[in-house]
């Protein structure tokens, strides 16, 4: 079947807002990945799968290092946060959110609160609505950084996913807390994404671009 939504285009050359339709195959639903290959996904089946021994989302513990990132809605999609445990390899999504058509001053309280719940580092999406989000976060500029979608920051980033993934480098939960809508995502994932839902790769994009450094810089922070 068919998810129906709508993905803003993140380029410097390319505004608007185009309408997708995001193929869920019912096996990544289920969590059965017996599917061919496609030499098109740059996140195949078997990474994925890889991808989800994970135990589940788990609350703050203390010493813990934690890594938030957020790719924000547009007009018309997703907002998406995802939080790893990144005190030590591989790193755990401990927890996942996404939701839409929530007024900017409650987004910023939902980052904010992430962020006070857990610590850590927070990276946000400041491409186009974006840019203004940070004077409204509850969150010391020490700990906050923005990260502006480029094609060339854009390509690393899922470049960076791609290999964590490849290595085994992050794992999640298979399902809960709208999960499923990531892996599926992943699944359908194509360098030529324009007509792609594509909110939960990015948050996920960005989270394994600053994971190395991210994870050495807070690991030193606690020795």
């Amino acid at each position: 079947f068919f998810f129906q939504a709508e993905d803003g285009i993140r380029d410097d050359l390319v505004t608007g807002v185009q309408t997708c339709a995001l193929p869920i195959c019912a096996a990544l639903m289920a969590g059965s990945w017996d599917l061919p290959a496609d030499e098109l996904a740059l996140f195949q089946p078997g990474v994925i799968q890889a991808m989800q021994e994970a135990t589940g989302f788990a609350d703050p513990v203390p010493g813990h290092n934690y890594l938030h990132a957020w790719d924000l809605a547009r007009a018309r999609d997703w907002t998406v946060g995802i939080t790893l445990d990144v005190t030590v390899l591989p790193a755990q999504i401990v927890a996942f959110e996404r939701f839409r058509h929530i007024p900017w001053p409650e987004v910023a309280d939902r980052i904010s609160a992430r962020h006070a719940r857990y610590g850590g580092h927070t990276i946000y999406d400041s491409s186009g609505v974006g840019d203004p989000l940070g004077e409204f976060l509850d969150i010391p500029l020490a700990q906050l950084e923005a990260f502006k979608f480029t094609t060339t920051s854009k390509r690393d980033a899922v470049m960076a996913a791609v290999l964590a993934g490849e290595r085994a480098a992050v794992r999640g939960p298979a399902r809960g807390n709208g999960i499923e809508i990531m892996w599926s995502e992943m699944g359908a994932y194509r360098w030529d994404d324009k007509n792609l839902v594509q909110d939960c790769v990015m948050a996920m994009a960005m989270a394994c671009y600053n994971l190395d450094r991210k994870s050495t810089r807070l690991n030193s922070s606690h020795q």
